[in-house]
């Protein structure tokens, strides 16, 4: 199976322009596309809405919402008034909160919180079963399920709680070799415990894609988020794997260029187009099977960082 390219739509744009973005990912053959929940811009389900009915093909989900802004009953009638546009490719991806809540004022949400959330959803959504799409008959039509929820994740206790009660995981936690290693140890463990098969548990891994004919630019670009991740700890599970010291830092200007450049290239995708399609075809190789592709900028860098992607990164993920 081909790995499966999904792609962020600028946050900051307007309706309509989400809504291009869109329609453009599922034109140039991206196989998913996710809008965040940030209270500071427009509402994602509203642009979900509005672009299933300009698209047949292309999965469509918030990513990711949060159970502080909305509730589980206000999310499961959201999700549904866009499944019923889009049946069969439609789902809910939810979780701490914390660029979105952080950035209007707000506390991300506690794990406990998160699970009970995950659960109400999906307890509304699939009639209570935890398991739902471990025990569906082969060939069910998918536009007969109900919208899967995926759980973000990067710590290793959510990890194991998202492998436990979601029907998605959607990993946070770096892209290298050592890190998903501890990643699926982690999933594994959640899933045990709703006896589930961990090779059952569908897993998304969400990065930053950050694509340039010079190299530094590239890494550059990458800084500002990787000193914010950093500070939410979001990839501690991976650090730790790989063994990597975090040099103590306040900004982003005081991330030593040397750790920069490594955690450029192991926790996201930043480098030239080479580098970066070199990287997504050892992650097909190494059985990911799918990927979820945030761009960093505006409205004028994704429409450029798209096409980048379609160019790059698609040719390679199919290959």
């Amino acid at each position: 199976m081909p790995l499966q390219l999904h792609v962020g739509a600028p946050a900051s744009a307007s309706l309509a322009e989400q809504v291009a973005f869109i329609v453009r990912a599922e034109s140039l053959g991206f196989d998913g596309a996710g809008l965040a929940e940030d209270p500071r811009f427009g509402d994602p389900f509203e642009t979900l809405t509005a672009a299933a009915d300009q698209t047949s093909r292309i999965w469509l989900y918030p990513v990711v919402t949060n159970p502080i802004t909305r509730t589980p009953s206000q999310q499961v009638t959201l999700i549904r008034r866009v499944a019923e546009r889009a049946p069969g490719r439609v789902k809910l991806a939810i979780g701490a909160g914390d660029a979105a809540l952080v950035a209007s004022g707000h506390k991300p949400a506690r794990l406990a919180t998160l699970r009970k959330a995950v659960l109400d959803i999906r307890e509304a959504l699939g009639d209570g079963s935890i398991a739902l799409f471990d025990r569906i008959p082969a060939g069910t039509p998918p536009a007969l399920l109900p919208p899967p929820v995926a759980m973000a994740a990067s710590g290793e206790r959510t990890l194991e709680t998202a492998a436990e009660v979601a029907d998605e995981v959607l990993v946070t936690s770096g892209l290298g070799l050592d890190a998903r290693t501890a990643v699926t140890q982690a999933i594994a463990e959640g899933a045990m415990r709703s006896r589930r098969r961990a090779r059952d548990v569908p897993v998304t891994y969400y990065t930053l894609v950050s694509i340039d004919d010079d190299r530094e630019a590239a890494i550059e670009r990458s800084r500002s988020w990787i000193h914010f991740w950093l500070q939410r700890g979001m990839f501690k599970l991976s650090l730790k794997a790989m063994g990597l010291p975090v040099p103590p830092f306040a900004t982003p200007v005081d991330l030593p260029a040397g750790f920069l450049r490594t955690a450029a290239s192991t926790l996201v995708l930043a480098g030239t187009p080479h580098e970066v399609a070199a990287k997504v075809s050892r992650l097909e190789e190494d059985g990911v099977r799918t990927l979820f592709c945030m761009l960093p900028g505006g409205p004028k860098q994704h429409a450029v960082g798209l096409d980048l992607l379609a160019a790059h990164l698609l040719p390679a993920a199919r290959a």
